[in-house]
């Protein structure tokens, strides 16, 4: 199976642009390349896998935020708001990769008791 790039018309800030791929944000001008490549689908093409967290009563906030970074290699903000979104919402993804990567990020996260699960980022 076969993805073909995107058309070369795309909508930008209310108006057409097309051929010369030309957008002006603020002021400057982003030159996108055209291309009729074609790329083959894997599996990373077809979807990507998330790691999902979810809250518990046993583990301390700074525990799992800690957990987060040395797992996913975020940065201190991006843990803080992945911690605070699973224990205020019950769960939270916090990795999205190819699904070997996200189980190697599971099990390092589930070593100090946070239940993890590893799925397809969309389902087909």
């Amino acid at each position: 199976m076969a993805c073909v790039a995107p058309a070369t018309n795309f909508l930008v800030s209310g108006s057409i642009q097309s051929d010369s791929f030309q957008t002006m944000f603020m002021s400057r001008t982003i030159s996108l390349p055209e291309s009729n490549e074609v790329f083959e689908a894997s599996e990373t093409a077809l979807g990507r896998w998330m790691v999902t967290i979810f809250n518990n009563e046993t583990n301390q906030l700074d525990e799992v935020i800690q957990i987060l970074i040395s797992a996913t290699g975020c940065d201190l903000q991006e843990a803080e708001i992945e911690t605070w979104e699973a224990h205020t919402y019950g769960k939270a993804p916090v990795h999205f990769s190819a699904r070997e990567e996200c189980e190697t990020v599971a099990r390092t996260i589930s070593r100090i008791g946070v239940r993890t699960e590893v799925t397809r980022e969309w389902e087909d």
